[in-house]
């Protein structure tokens, strides 16, 4: 851009409005993921990740597999067996979406943190379906495998307070910006989330259950994450200590109501408390999340402290696409 160009530009855009210019900034920020270039290499991307070990039909997961014609630009396939057809997208996050260019912009205005009143303003959709999008997105990376965990891993549970958020009919009056739980203490009134978190910062996070958790609770949240010989780290609590045994673990505990925070300089459970701080003060942001959606925000925000914190933008937008769309829809 030559400086003459750009002095003409500022001056244009310092006679705009604000709300024009926010406009044109959206427009612009959502060029990259918009044109049609890109939106045919995320989906070239999907195919080659979806197929890697050859095409199979997503409906009954046969290999014989012909071509058959094309539905709105993309390659249709009929399947031999069940004589289904399908394209490279069906049973994706994307499938039956017209307008992907327009999910494309809503997904990276969920991984800026957009609100759903402010994403369904700028991507110019409704409320509900700017809702249905980011479900979607949530869904997908909920369907991914969890990462293992390897070498010092470091448990602790954290508690979110129980929502019906969206709830007709919930037995009870509503509570004013979240309220507060009438019980003191760790009660069922409170969601346990188990988080595993090891030193290469590979993390699990899953709902357990209502209340303490007990051992077979958390053997469902990480009993298929950890390795063999890792060395399992928590504070005192039993459950956890059982689990250890169940699963034939190194186990170590931290005595903190002794104040035994650190054993021999290395074995401590900061990383994993240093995890929950960020995720409660990220939670805050939705004002109050509903129970039932409580699993995808905690796997949005594995996403988002692992991979996108690690990338610059555009690459986070194009992986959190990839992961979500790379998988059966839910």
């Amino acid at each position: 851009m030559t400086e003459n160009l750009r002095n003409y530009l500022y001056a244009l855009f310092s006679k705009l409005s604000l709300k024009e210019r926010e406009e044109i900034i959206a427009y612009l920020e959502g060029m990259n993921l918009n044109s049609d270039t890109a939106l045919k290499d995320i989906v070239d991307e999907i195919k080659k990740k979806r197929f890697k070990e050859g095409f199979f039909c997503p409906h009954c997961n046969s290999k014989k597999i012909v071509r058959f014609g094309r539905y709105r630009s993309y390659q249709r396939y009929l399947c031999n067996s069940c004589k289904r057809t399908f394209t490279d997208l069906s049973k994706t996050s994307l499938h039956c979406i017209r307008s992907k260019e327009k999910f494309f912009h809503a997904a990276r205005l969920m991984l800026e943190g957009y609100s759903l009143t402010k994403t369904a303003k700028k991507v110019k959709v409704s409320l509900p379906t700017a809702f249905s999008w980011r479900h979607r997105v949530l869904d997908g990376l909920r369907s991914l495998e969890d990462d293992n965990l390897s070498g010092i891993v470091e448990v602790d549970d954290t508690y979110f307070l129980y929502s019906q958020k969206g709830r007709r009919n919930m037995g009870r009056h509503p509570r004013k910006r979240g309220g507060k739980s009438k019980k003191r203490g760790v009660s069922s009134e409170q969601v346990c989330v188990v988080v595993a978190r090891d030193r290469s910062d590979n993390t699990v996070s899953e709902i357990a259950t209502f209340g303490r958790p007990s051992t077979e609770q958390i053997d469902r949240v990480l009993g298929k994450s950890l390795a063999k010989d890792s060395i399992f780290l928590s504070d005192k609590h039993r459950s956890f200590r059982g689990f250890a045994i169940k699963k034939k673990l190194k186990y170590k505990s931290l005595n903190l109501s002794k104040g035994i925070r650190v054993i021999k300089g290395i074995y401590h459970i900061q990383n994993v408390n240093s995890y929950h701080s960020r995720l409660k003060a990220w939670m805050k942001r939705f004002k109050g999340v509903a129970t039932k959606y409580l699993s995808n925000y905690l796997h949005w925000f594995e996403f988002i402290d692992s991979i996108g914190r690690d990338k610059i933008q555009n690459a986070a937008e194009r992986d959190l696409l990839l992961r979500a769309c790379s998988v059966k829809a839910v």
